[in-house]
């Protein structure tokens, strides 16, 4: 009953989480498996022309995701997740009429998938676990392992290739256990699959397979061991095969090894580890256990040499990620290529965990479980509730400036704290950086470069309209000798709007208007005037004007910002 009721828990947890990636590199995935299911083929031609959201090919460009091999398109991202993903959609196709080029629909689906995924992660986690604790224990372990790790954060927010690589790396790591120490060697059938499913969600997964097969080489199961080689041989075989086939190379293109090549090793190895919005340590603090216990650390590997190999997964895995030249993972949270790695790091846990609580110290049993207890929480924090249900953390983060790399080790700004604020703040830092000063006694209009606008939306055709309760102008002025000290405000407004306006935290008034009733309706703008005390104004530094908009709010249930007002130009006399 504990474990059905978690997992309902887990299911909607991710299932109503807020967060997606259904259209970063998951978003050919499904369609993949719907072609496998309609036309028997991982071609997408069949698609190219369905409206719904995503786009294969458009004026002549071919949409991000997509490979072309001579006249037909594919997904670039590994065919593990659609093959595992086919029962899914299936019974979806049953259920509904499903287009999984439709972003809605995708999106829906892929999160059903996760959360099913999660689920199975939880079990197995706590399977293994019941191997070293009993029940209790190893249902306590299993899901403060997944909610304080990427197993939630990463793996709930939609259906990358990390989702299903993980669940099987888990299964293995179960099945391989099973065969060491309970002599069940008829598993070796279903580990060598789920080794080759492994591999074929996530090429780095291959690092699986070696770990496994040296494990139960040197733990007395080397006839087990040969014949798993032959067995993922034979398979890996099959699909060079079919590449050869279908793209006439060994390969598909995201499974070659020239993808391995970087010139920021050592800055990525520290980024995985311990960089405020990457690092694997700093997003799961439990995990930092292994290094306040380095004794009990050395003693399992002392004892069980074959450990030894596990930890080898964990550092080749860093060492071969760390090497990718896109390291940061895009738009995610938190270390997402570390995800992978989590299989061999929470073996090494539960076993360093049974290693501390059964011996006789309860000094360093006190002390571990303090940590534990303080650091768990915190864990989950920022796993299940930042990663899953924050948008500024999750999401937010990753969007502007996005190709500044810098912002990976800035520890003002981590990932796992953001909020509204850090992130208008973030963005002016940035901004600023870039403008020159403007004039005085001139209009200023809503898509002038050298103003900042941190919290309002991308300009469009007339306006540019604000996001949320506080908005800000950041500019520098030229330099000037005499100002009335009048700032004007061209605005339109959604409706009856109250509008607060200060000058470098100076407040110089507040009006209430809307703009469809003071003017004409074909204008659609209303001219506010404001009078100052000009000391205020820096003309030396930065000047920030900033609208308090308490009555923001939604227009319509599909445009899910507070707006309030519509920017045309201000002017400063």
């Amino acid at each position: 009953m504990v474990l059905l009721t978690i997992s309902i828990f887990i299911f909607f947890a991710v299932n109503r989480s807020p967060i997606s990636c259904a259209s970063s590199d998951s978003r050919w995935t499904l369609l993949t498996s719907q072609s496998l299911i309609e036309n028997s083929t991982i071609k997408l031609d069949s698609y190219i022309d369905i409206e719904g959201g995503y786009s294969i090919k458009k004026d002549g460009k071919i949409g991000y995701g997509i490979e072309r091999k001579g006249e037909h398109y594919y997904n670039f991202f590994p065919i593990g997740s659609s093959l595992s993903s086919l029962p899914f959609v299936w019974v979806e196709m049953q259920l509904d009429d499903l287009n999984l080029k439709s972003i809605t629909h995708n999106t829906k689906v892929q999160k059903h998938i996760a959360s099913f995924v999660a689920i199975a992660i939880f079990i197995t986690l706590y399977l293994i676990a019941n191997i070293y604790f009993d029940s209790i224990w190893s249902i306590i372990i299993a899901i403060s392992f997944w909610s304080g790790s990427a197993l939630a954060s990463t793996l709930g927010d939609g259906l990358w290739s990390h989702t299903f690589a993980v669940l099987y790396a888990l299964l293995s790591i179960y099945m391989m256990l099973k065969i060491e120490l309970y002599s069940k060697d008829r598993y070796w059938i279903l580990l060598s699959l789920s080794l080759f499913m492994a591999y074929l969600s996530r090429p780095t997964m291959s690092l699986l397979s070696v770990m496994v097969v040296l494990y139960l080489f040197f733990n007395h199961k080397r006839a087990v061991a040969i014949k798993i080689i032959l067995f993922v041989s034979l398979l890996l075989g099959l699909f060079v095969l079919f590449s050869l086939y279908e793209f006439d190379q060994l390969l598909p293109s995201y499974y070659m090894p020239k993808r391995l090549s970087s010139d920021s090793f050592l800055t990525a190895l520290y980024a995985n580890t311990f960089s405020p919005s990457r690092g694997l340590f700093i997003f799961s603090p439990f995990l930092l256990l292994f290094f306040i216990t380095p004794r009990d650390s050395y003693n399992i590997v002392r004892r069980e040499k074959s450990l030894l190999i596990v930890s080898g997964w964990v550092v080749a895995h860093l060492i071969v990620v760390s090497k990718f030249p896109h390291w940061s993972g895009g738009w995610c949270f938190g270390s997402r290529f570390m995800s992978d790695v989590l299989p061999a790091i929470y073996l090494l846990f539960v076993i360093l965990l049974s290693e501390i609580y059964s011996s006789q110290n309860g000094t360093r049993k006190r002390f571990v479980s303090l940590f534990l207890v303080v650091t768990i929480p915190i864990s989950i924090y920022i796993n299940l509730y930042k990663g899953l249900y924050s948008i500024y953390s999750a999401s937010e983060w990753n969007r502007f400036p996005a190709k500044d790399n810098g912002y990976y080790f800035d520890w003002r700004y981590p990932q796992f704290l953001h909020s509204q604020q850090r992130q208008s703040d973030r963005i002016l830092e940035y901004m600023i950086k870039s403008i020159e000063p403007i004039s005085t006694g001139k209009s200023i209009r809503f898509d002038d470069k050298n103003v900042a606008f941190p919290e309002w939306s991308i300009y469009e055709k007339r306006a540019r309209w604000s996001i949320g309760h506080r908005v800000r102008m950041a500019f520098y002025l030229k330099k000037y000798s005499r100002l009335k000290g009048i700032l004007r405000l061209r605005v339109g407004t959604s409706d009856m709007q109250e509008i607060g306006v200060s000058i470098n935290g100076k407040f110089i008034g507040k009006r209430v208007i809307n703009s469809w009733l003071v003017e004409p309706i074909n204008r659609w703008d209303a001219d506010l005037t404001f009078k100052f005390d000009p000391k205020i104004l820096d003309q030396n530094g930065i000047n920030i004007i900033e609208l308090e908009l308490p009555n923001a709010h939604r227009v319509a249930n599909d445009y899910p910002r507070d707006i309030a007002i519509a920017l045309k130009s201000f002017r400063i006399d």
